[in-house]
């Protein structure tokens, strides 16, 4: 019989650390402390106050309800129907962030388990300063951490001695629990996904090697499969659901822009790369690839919105990444790099209240749950209390960005594929969407809101929807920031008559010609250079700008983004809101007249060709009855 050492009780009490760090247990009330006696933003009264305070307290997740609702309903423990889904998240995404009373007992036990196998894997790759460390620079944000993270750990593992001095084999079963983990957090979100198909296939590339089967990608394609079926997928949509994936992911660079990387960061990036140098002299180039892949991987995913959102994700990835490579140096550079990951990542820890709280909810999780369920009700009171709603009739979707409405009113709500329109960053994305319009299940209500995320040119988002949306339903009522539209019996007809193609360069002041008719579609065309479809995939791309003269006098602008623009969008006259664009579905385009674009300018810097080709036409509508 073994016995108790003190390193049994110093993993012993890692063990319990990370259970504590890791794992919900406060649920609804989980990093936002004090936040919870503010409403949610989307229910409070004057926007700007309550965001910034709920930000201030770390409850960032509550700034924006509609994107953490959806994440939590979109999971068989809350809706026993499979929603076709695009988005840059799985089925399983309600692990990542938000609340939902169904899925606390889940949401915790999962969680639990990945925090239990985290602390194996630490356990055979490095010691007990090591382990420390990493769950101090996880502690930062500790499951959008661990998502990211999770697949490097699985593939230092694989290669860490074992105690016999031998390289463990594929089917060993801590690594198989790795694996299926490594899986199932796939279904969470698309960056997950990536790394570990990454990770899966470097492990099955090396078994092969070896004259091994390739075991790790069967288990990790098997894992995946299981998990789909089990979030109540069905399996007519994997192809679907990878092919949107894909698009979301290959145009992410282009389509969110926030912030620029800090010298810090860069800093960092430059410490990581030396790391894996001095890794790459010891193992196969294999494993080599695939930590340059996934290095760039976690520049991509914390750094393209380099926003409060997100200042956490850059240092604790690059530190967790040049900790779990240090596992095999001298103690005292592993105790000096423990040290400074811990120094660097200190001022994104949670304060130590918040880990007061914490203990106090991971002692009592029954009561833990109790508060998060009323705190979750007054939520949705608040979201129906800010927004009511006249009589909806059948099944809904909502154009825009307040899912969080229908969802807090239990309407029937029937999300299109791309279900939030920024989303819809490229022309396949957007066909998803009018195609679904179009189809059998089709929703018998739109409300129609229009969300100018990151200061976007306004009907850029799901812009090929919109003559789809003008002929085949009809405004019934208009709220605050909202239109209802309803199917009509009778659909219309739109047509794109052929005007104009002109060619400029950027910069260049584009005059239109007065012979485009009241409502003139656009096909923006701005090509990148190799060097700039390179930056695009690994980080992102200057922003391009569109803005127009009105012939009443005004100049308005945006974001351009350039895959949507060239799918085509609605361009005069100018819409900014529901209001406007329920004017152009009744026929009153004339109220509009002082939008109308009589000039353009589409400008940028960086790697583009100076080339622009704008394609005129008239949108012709015949309107539904």
């Amino acid at each position: 019989m073994k016995r108790w050492t003190a390193a049994d009780a110093a993993w012993l009490a890692v063990l319990a650390a990370s259970l504590l760090l890791v794992v919900p247990w406060q649920g609804a009330l989980d990093r936002i402390g004090d936040a919870a006696a503010i409403l949610p933003v989307p229910a409070a009264r004057g926007y700007t106050k309550p965001a910034l305070a709920l930000l201030d307290a770390g409850a960032w997740w509550r700034v924006e309800p509609d994107y953490s609702l959806f994440l939590v309903r979109n999971i068989a423990f809350a809706e026993r129907r499979p929603w076709h889904i695009v988005s840059a998240y799985g089925p399983w995404s309600f692990l990542f962030r938000g609340y939902h009373p169904r899925n606390y007992f889940p949401l915790v036990a999962i969680w639990a388990a990945i925090a239990m196998v985290t602390v194996l894997l630490l356990r055979r790759i490095g010691s007990i300063v090591l382990a420390t460390a990493f769950l101090i620079v996880i502690a930062a944000d500790p499951r959008p951490g661990l998502l990211l993270v999770f697949p490097l750990l699985v593939l230092v593992w694989r290669r860490a001695p074992s105690s016999a001095a031998e390289q463990p084999r594929a089917a060993a079963p801590t690594l198989i629990i790795a694996i299926v983990l490594m899986a199932l957090m796939g279904l969470v979100k698309s960056s997950s996904l990536a790394l570990g198909v990454i990770v899966a296939a470097t492990m099955g590339i090396e078994e092969i090697r070896r004259r091994r089967a390739p075991l790790a990608p069967l288990i990790y394609a098997g894992s995946l499969l299981l998990f789909w079926f089990a979030a109540g997928q069905d399996a007519t949509w994997i192809g679907g659901f990878l092919r949107g994936t894909w698009h979301v992911s290959s145009a992410y660079g282009e389509a969110e822009f926030s912030g620029s990387m800090s010298t810090i960061t860069l800093l960092l990036l430059v410490v990581a790369a030396v790391a894996i140098a001095m890794v790459a002299r010891r193992v196969a180039w294999t494993e080599t690839a695939a930590l340059i892949l996934i290095a760039l991987a976690f520049i991509k995913t914390s750094l393209v919105r380099d926003d409060p959102f997100h200042a956490a994700l850059a240092p604790m990835a690059i530190m967790a990444l040049v900790l779990l490579l240090a596992a095999g140096w001298p103690r005292a550079v592993v105790a000096i790099v423990a040290i400074a990951s811990v120094l660097i990542i200190a001022p994104f820890l949670p304060p130590p209240r918040e880990i007061a709280r914490q203990i106090r909810a991971m002692s009592n999780p029954i009561a833990a749950k109790k508060i998060s369920d009323a705190l979750f009700a007054r939520d949705m009171i608040a979201i129906r209390d800010r927004t009511p709603l006249p009589p909806i009739r059948g099944s809904v979707d909502v154009y825009g960005d307040r899912q969080s409405i229908v969802i807090a009113h239990a309407l029937d709500y029937h999300p299109r594929p791309v279900w939030q329109s920024y989303i819809a960053y490229d022309r396949a994305l957007a066909e998803m969407n009018a195609a679904h319009l179009r189809g059998s299940d089709a929703p018998d209500s739109v409300l129609f809101g229009m969300s100018i995320t990151d200061e976007r040119f306004p009907s850029l988002d799901d812009g090929l929807s919109w003559p789809d949306l003008l002929t085949r339903y009809r405004p019934v009522a208009a709220m605050p920031e909202m239109l209802l539209l309803e199917r009509a019996a009778n659909r219309g007809a739109a047509r794109l008559v052929p005007r104009h193609v002109l060619r400029a360069r950027l910069g260049d002041r584009i005059a239109l010609p007065s012979d485009c008719g009241d409502l003139v579609w656009a096909n923006i065309e701005v090509e990148t250079t190799a060097a700039g479809k390179l930056l695009a995939m690994i980080y992102k791309v200057p922003e391009i700008t569109l803005t127009v003269e009105t012939a009443g006098g005004e100049r308005l602008g945006g974001r351009l983004v350039r895959r949507s623009a060239a799918a085509g969008f609605l361009l005069s006259p100018v819409i900014v809101g529901p209001l406007d664009f329920g004017a152009v579905a009744a026929g009153q385009t004339s109220t509009l007249a002082r939008r109308r674009v009589t000039a353009l300018v589409v400008a940028g810097t960086g790697p583009y060709r100076p080339e622009v080709t704008i394609v005129l036409r008239e949108l012709q509508i015949e309107r539904p009855r």
